[in-house]
């Protein structure tokens, strides 16, 4: 008889986290732009390569997502991004055209993302008296991603590549980024995560300059980027002393993000002229951001006739967090839901 209930419980619980996974929407993750960089909820991190040397930018990104019309909206993403030392500072500014196709009888979502309008300046102090300044001229980016809707998760895969030049001091010279890359995902009512790889492949070229009297020289770099956003919910229980409040304690949903960036770098050697020499520079570097726990109590399930079942634990647990419905101060256990297949 108990194996009996035991199956009967199961199914109906199958049926009603399929039912009413509305409850716990997906835990979607965001990675802000196709730049290598990672962000919390108050702040962002990248590394900056373009002047040959890994310089860790933080600061502040602004995601302004626009209004779905016939298929299309358009995104803004602001950047506000300093160094350390305040030596080196970023200022971005991206409109991505997003187009979103839905395939109805497959299940299936592609995505594809354009850029619209950029602008980027990045200023590096030298000394008291000079500065380089590298002005973004050219911006191409394309990237696509197919998702599959599936009863209780959605997996996902993308494809981006773009391309980048840089003016450097006013037509002193020029710096190009070429990037591809690829990434996988998933996300549910408890968890999402993703997953990028990045290749960037850097070309720079300087002029020579009298004044100063340097030389013209090229140099070549080469940056691979993993970046990773996970997020999880969790369901705790918090017991309270009894005697001091009218129940027993309640369950906690509790949810954790967290975005780790990796880097390995091949990039020139600069001599104390500022000259690229035979030698490179070889390295690794790894950044990491967490979100602050978001902390959500449950409702209180008060039922009269669980107490001393085998299953009161889990039946109180699904209870609080809404996935089944209780009838009234009753869960008559042992019994199928309305409206479910097992009636």
């Amino acid at each position: 008889m108990k194996k009996g209930l035991i199956r009967t419980f199961v199914k109906l619980l199958v049926a009603a986290l399929l039912v009413n996974m509305a409850a716990f929407p997906a835990l979607a993750v965001e990675i802000p732009g196709y730049e290598g960089g990672i962000k919390s909820e108050v702040e962002y991190a990248e590394i900056l390569f373009i002047t040959g040397e890994p310089v860790l930018l933080k600061g502040k990104v602004t995601v302004s997502q626009g209004r779905m019309k016939d298929g299309k909206r358009q995104d803004r993403i602001s950047y506000s991004l300093y160094s350390d030392d305040r030596t080196v500072s970023l200022s971005r500014s991206i409109t991505l055209e997003i187009r979103v196709q839905e395939m109805r009888d497959k299940r299936q979502v592609t995505t594809t993302a354009e850029i619209v309008r950029s602008s980027e300046t990045v200023s590096v102090k030298k000394d008291r008296a000079s500065q380089e300044r590298y002005t973004l001229k050219n911006y191409n980016l394309s990237a696509s991603t197919v998702t599959d809707v599936t009863p209780a998760v959605d997996y996902y895969t993308l494809v981006m590549r773009g391309r980048k030049i840089y003016d450097v001091n006013g037509g002193q010279g020029t710096v190009t980024v070429e990037m591809t890359g690829s990434g996988v995902g998933y996300d549910h009512s408890w968890g999402a995560t993703e997953t990028r790889r990045q290749l960037f492949l850097i070309s720079a070229e300087r002029r020579a300059d009298a004044k100063k009297g340097t030389e013209a020289y090229e140099w070549t770099g080469r940056v691979e980027a993993e970046v990773s956003c996970s997020r999880t919910r969790e369901i705790s229980y918090v017991a309270n002393e009894p005697r001091l409040i009218s129940f027993k304690g309640g369950y906690m949903e509790v949810v954790k993000e967290e975005s780790v960036a990796g880097y390995y770098y091949d990039l020139p050697r600069f001599d104390k002229n500022g000259m690229p020499g035979s030698g490179r520079n070889r390295g690794t570097e790894k950044i990491s951001l967490a979100l602050t726990p978001v902390n959500r109590m449950a409702s209180i399930p008060k039922v009269l006739d669980l107490t001393g079942h085998w299953a009161q634990a889990d039946a109180e647990k699904l209870l609080a967090l809404g996935i089944i419905k209780g009838d009234g101060n009753y869960f008559w256990p042992g019994i199928a839901e309305k409206g479910s297949p097992l009636r």
